[in-house]
């Protein structure tokens, strides 16, 4: 998710979340045996670890507009100290 659905300058929520489902969806994806994500529309159901900084990196981004952060987000995945467990 690049930029921000935004109207009239707000941020539009549903962007918000979308940009957050991705990136989870795209840790999951990422490394399978370390996160699982079941989603059912808005609301998933996690297991494992995430990547915080990688997360809100890609939520800030969205609210900012700007492009997405692939170099930085491949930093930041290098770092386990940034991860949090959930179960």
């Amino acid at each position: 998710m690049g930029t921000s659905d935004r109207n009239d300058s707000r941020i539009e929520t549903k962007a918000l979340i979308a940009a957050a489902i991705d990136e989870v969806e795209r840790q999951a994806g990422e490394n399978p045996s370390r996160l699982r994500v079941q989603r059912t529309g808005d609301k998933l159901a996690i297991n494992g670890e995430i990547d915080m900084a990688a997360l809100v990196m890609v939520v800030v981004g969205s609210m900012a507009g700007t492009p997405d952060f692939n170099s930085e987000r491949e930093i930041v995945h290098a770092r386990p100290e940034n991860a949090v467990r959930f179960s």
